[in-house]
C-alpha cells in the first residue's frame, strides 16, 4: 500500500505543484459559479462538464475498463467526484473560498485514518508526524479564520470536513483495488458512471430560467467550464496518476499547499489575510516535506 517514492522523479512533483495551482483556484472559480446559480446546480453542472471534457478520452478507453473493476470505479466515483462538490459549493454560501481549502488540507489525515482502518494502510512514524504537523498548521488557520460567535456557520465547514472524508475513502479504493488500472480510462468512466445523477438534480432545479433570466449567468457558467475541465477532469487524470506511482498519503498531500494558491486568489477577491496565515503555512509546507 505505502510504496517508497522514488526522489528523482521529477514528474510526480511537477504534478503535485500543478495539482496544487490548479486546486487551488478551484474554489475562486466555485465562488464565481455560484454568483448566478445555485451549490446543485455548480455541483451538478461541474459534473457535466467534467464528463464532456472527457467524452473523447471514454470512447477510446472503453473496453479497457474490466467489468469486475466497475463497482470500485463506481464507489470512487461517488465517493470522489460526486458528493464533495456538493458539499463544497454549498459551504461556499457562508465561508471564504480560501478558507474551504484550508479545511481541505485535512484530506491526508483522513486519508491516513481511512487507510489505517479499512485498508490495513502501512505507513512509517515519520509521515505521521508530517500529517500532524501540517494538520496543526490547518488548525492554526481555521482558528484564525472562526466566528465563535456566529456558532451556526459550522454546518458549513462541517460538510467541507466530510468531503475530505469522501476524498480520504476514495483515494485509498484508487491504490488498494485500481492501481493497475489506466488513469484515462478510470477518470473518464468516473463521470459516466455520475453524470446521469447530475443531469436528474441539474433539470430539477429552475436552471434553465436562471440561465434566461440572470445576467451574469453566461460569466458564471464559463468559469465552470475551466473549473471542470482543468479543476476536475484532467487534474482526476494526473491526481490517479500520483497516488499510483507515489503512494496514497503523500499524493493527497497536494491539498497542503493548496491554501497558499487560494488564500492568494480571496485576498485579491477582497478575502481578509491575517498574520497567523503565514505560520500556518510554514507548519503546512513542513509537513509535506516530511510526509514526502
Amino acid at each position: 500500500m505505502n510504496e517508497p517514492v522514488d526522489k528523482k522523479n521529477l514528474l510526480t512533483w511537477i504534478i503535485l505543484v500543478t495539482l496544487s495551482l490548479v486546486w487551488g483556484a478551484s474554489f475562486f472559480l466555485m465562488k464565481k459559479g455560484l454568483v448566478a446559480f445555485s451549490p446543485p446546480q455548480v455541483a451538478s453542472l461541474r459534473i457535466s462538464f467534467s464528463f464532456l471534457a472527457l467524452l473523447p478520452v471514454l470512447i477510446f478507453k472503453f473496453r479497457k475498463v474490466k467489468r469486475e473493476k466497475l463497482k470500485w470505479i463506481f464507489l470512487s466515483a461517488v465517493l470522489g467526484s460526486g458528493i464533495p462538490p456538493f458539499l463544497f459549493t454549498f459551504g461556499l454560501v457562508k465561508l471564504d473560498s480560501g478558507f474551504e481549502e484550508i479545511l481541505n488540507s485535512l484530506t491526508p489525515l483522513f486519508t491516513l485514518l481511512v487507510g489505517i482502518i479499512f485498508f490495513q494502510f502501512k505507513t512509517r512514524w515519520i509521515q505521521i508526524v508530517g500529517v500532524l504537523i501540517g494538520l496543526t498548521g490547518a488548525i492554526m488557520l481555521v482558528i484564525a479564520n472562526t466566528d465563535f460567535e456566529n456558532p451556526g456557520e459550522l454546518k458549513y465547514a462541517f460538510g467541507v470536513v466530510m468531503a475530505t472524508i469522501c476524498y480520504g475513502f476514495a483515494a485509498n479504493i484508487l491504490k488498494s483495488k485500481l492501481q493497475q488500472e489506466d488513469p484515462l480510462a478510470v477518470s473518464s468512466m468516473v463521470f459516466f458512471l455520475i453524470v446521469p445523477f447530475a443531469l436528474g438534480i441539474l433539470f430539477s432545479t429552475d436552471f434553465i430560467h436562471v440561465v434566461k433570466t440572470n445576467e451574469h449567468a453566461a460569466s458564471s457558467i464559463a468559469h465552470i467550464i475551466i473549473l471542470s475541465v482543468f479543476g476536475t477532469a484532467y487534474s482526476l487524470v494526473a491526481y490517479n496518476y500520483l497516488i499510483q506511482k507515489t503512494n496514497v498519503l503523500w499524493a493527497s498531500t497536494v491539498t497542503y499547499v493548496i491554501p497558499v494558491v487560494a488564500l492568494m486568489l480571496g485576498v485579491s477577491d477582497g478575502e481578509p489575510f491575517h498574520l497567523i496565515y503565514i505560520a500556518g503555512m510554514i507548519f503546512i509546507l513542513s509537513g509535506v516535506y516530511l510526509t514526502r
